[in-house]
């Protein structure tokens, strides 16, 4: 469970219980069976999805090749970081796995726009969304009594609290998801980085400007 409080309200995501998932597991096959009828669809498979956003140069093959370089450095640099002996060199390397992770990420999330456009990700949204309306509550009431009610609602903010909760509950905190990478792990043993990834500075008096040059190795 999972609390969150917005314009003075507390919220509260619920866990899903057996009855619930089964509801909109049972409704989202429902939808993805009629997806699989409609000729008119526009859900593709992913080879089909690839090539749609490749053509319109959303998704390049260089992306792609890239996305997957990243995938392998950062597997190959993970064991790495654990073989090493060298402090220092260990430290150099998990500040380059955060780059690259970085950056992975990012490439990671322009290619969720291929998942958009497919069948199984527009039922797994569907799914998600029922979730929504079955677990998000305030003070003992439901926020949403419907898909149509979420739908239509206009609170941005609200709803993107509601997904970021939800998600939590379903998934895991992305901040505990960020601070499990190896190098994070590290850098926080070595209190090079705080509980939320951020470097801290060598010295704390530093301008803001040039603390993260002090933290990282090799600037001098």
């Amino acid at each position: 469970m999972k609390e969150f409080e917005l314009n003075d309200k507390t919220y509260t995501i619920r866990e899903p219980d057996v009855n619930q998932v089964q509801t909109a597991n049972q409704k989202a096959n429902a939808l993805n069976a009629k997806l699989l009828r409609d000729k008119d669809s526009i859900s593709r498979d992913l080879g089909e999805a690839k090539q749609l956003l490749q053509a319109r140069g959303y998704w390049t093959i260089e992306d792609e090749a890239q996305l997957t370089s990243l995938l392998t450095d950062l597997s190959n640099d993970t064991e790495k970081l654990d073989t090493l002996e060298d402090q220092e060199e260990k430290i150099e390397l998990a500040f380059k796995m955060r780059d690259k992770r970085k950056e992975f990420i990012e490439l990671y999330n322009k290619s969720l726009a291929i998942d958009h456009v497919t069948i199984e990700s527009q039922v797994d949204s569907y799914r998600f969304d029922l979730l929504i309306t079955m677990c998000a509550y305030c003070n003992d009431t439901k926020v949403f009594t419907d898909l149509s009610d979420y739908q239509k609602c206009d609170d941005t903010e609200l709803k993107n609290k509601v997904i970021e909760n939800l998600s939590a509950v379903l998934y895991g905190d992305s901040q505990e998801i960020f601070m499990s990478y190896p190098e994070n792990k590290f850098l926080f043993e070595l209190g090079m980085i705080d509980e939320t990834g951020e470097m801290i500075p060598v010295n704390p008096d530093a301008e803001p400007d040039t603390q993260n040059e002090q933290a990282e190795p090799g600037n001098s």
